[in-house]
């Protein structure tokens, strides 16, 4: 292959994210719904355009952008924002978190045959929400707010959990309990590792920024995560040595970092984006009237058990009956996710079997599609809720 072709590729893939970008912003349609809607599109144009990755540049592509994409989430993740509203928001965080990991796995489980480790990982996968195209409704302000501080938080969740989730699983061939505390043994110290060498990579950086410009702090930062991720994976996982180093530098840098981060948050918009379309190029959904019923029957209990957990969460609360509507359908899927989803396609764990991956993956493209679906309807009808923009 010339070698050319991937950079080719490349190029055209990122002038359709940009295409993509500028349709979504015109017609306030949700993102990762334009976006994978066009990869899927991308599957019949591959024949007639000259779009080719290697495996290996595949790959490369892949882990780059999820590791961009993790540092963004963590890095604008502030451990110190602790008023009432960031308090009632992480309450109803920690319930509906509950209720997921319990209800969605007792549902997904017998529908999809999967173990209930593999259940658990599609309910973390699920959690997080895009407050991206939250319209701004002034008679609704606290619904808004903590639709935008779950988004904040629930992101890096849905990022970095599954991945934790899979390392914490022992592997197939471990049979004797010696295996097994060996098992945890190593997996523990691996953790303690990457968190240890992501808080080390950050001490170095802080000492590095008191000699830098400021037009070289952006690619520093990113660099930075990307060196924080290989010393990672030396002794431990190298994501979470990105997203210690996201946390630490984001409550480290609290009154300086923001200009910083929203510069680097419009890479990592790119490649939210640029992930979706890979998502849904890649993706072979088998659309069957069974597997769509399926979908749509565990779609319908995320929303009821969100719903519930938004109803115990609020009680206290005076929150209008639309204003719990507001929170129970305004739930889009996130870039984010489905950055996850293909980085578990691309990087399938060991210890998850290939025949329980798939449906996770296939299931998670559909809540993305119904979610986005929901979220557009709403933006584009208020009246449904019946609310005022």
């Amino acid at each position: 292959m010339n070698i050319l072709q991937p950079i080719l590729s490349l190029i055209i893939l990122l002038a359709i994210t940009h295409c993509v970008k500028q349709i979504a912003q015109k017609l306030t349609i949700p993102t990762p719904l334009i976006a994978l809607i066009t990869g899927f599109l991308l599957t019949e144009v591959y024949r007639i355009m000259p779009i080719q990755l290697p495996s290996d540049f595949f790959s490369t592509l892949v882990l780059i952008l999820f590791i961009l994409l993790v540092f963004e989430s963590t890095a604008r993740l502030k451990l110190s924002a602790t008023d009432t509203t960031a308090a009632h928001s992480l309450a109803f965080i920690v319930l509906f978190a509950s209720l997921i990991f319990v209800g969605l796995s007792l549902t997904a489980k017998p529908f999809l045959n999967i173990t209930p480790i593999s259940s658990v990982i599609l309910a973390a996968a699920l959690l997080g929400v895009s407050a991206e195209l939250l319209p701004n409704i002034k008679t609704l302000p606290h619904s808004e707010a903590l639709i935008r501080l779950e988004a904040f938080w629930t992101t890096p969740i849905s990022l970095i959990v599954p991945i934790v989730i899979a390392m914490l699983i022992p592997p197939v061939t471990t049979i004797f309990v010696s295996d097994t505390i060996n098992f945890f043994l190593f997996t523990t110290i691996k953790f303690i590792a990457s968190i240890a060498t992501g808080v080390f990579v950050g001490i170095l950086f802080a000492k590095l920024l008191t000699h830098t410009k400021t037009a070289f702090v952006p690619p520093l930062i990113i660099a930075t995560a990307f060196i924080a991720f290989a010393l990672g994976t030396l002794w431990g996982h190298g994501i979470l040595a990105t997203a210690a180093f996201g946390l630490f530098f984001t409550n480290a840098f609290a009154t300086t970092h923001k200009p910083f981060v929203q510069l680097n948050h419009k890479l990592t918009n790119y490649a939210g984006i640029l992930a979706v379309i890979l998502l849904g190029s890649t993706a072979r959904l088998q659309l069957t009237p069974n597997f769509i019923t399926l979908s749509a029957a565990l779609f319908s209990s995320y929303i009821v058990i969100r719903y519930v957990a938004i109803r115990i969460s609020h009680k206290k609360h005076a929150f209008s009956k639309t204003e719990n509507k507001l929170m129970t359908f305004y739930a889009p899927a996130s870039e984010a996710q489905c950055a996850l989803f293909l980085f578990l396609a691309t990087f399938p764990p060991t210890s998850i079997p290939l025949a329980e991956l798939k449906p996770i993956i296939s299931i998670g493209i559909m809540f993305v599609l119904y979610s986005n679906i929901l979220a557009f309807a709403i933006i584009q009808a208020p009246q449904i809720l019946k609310v005022r923009k």
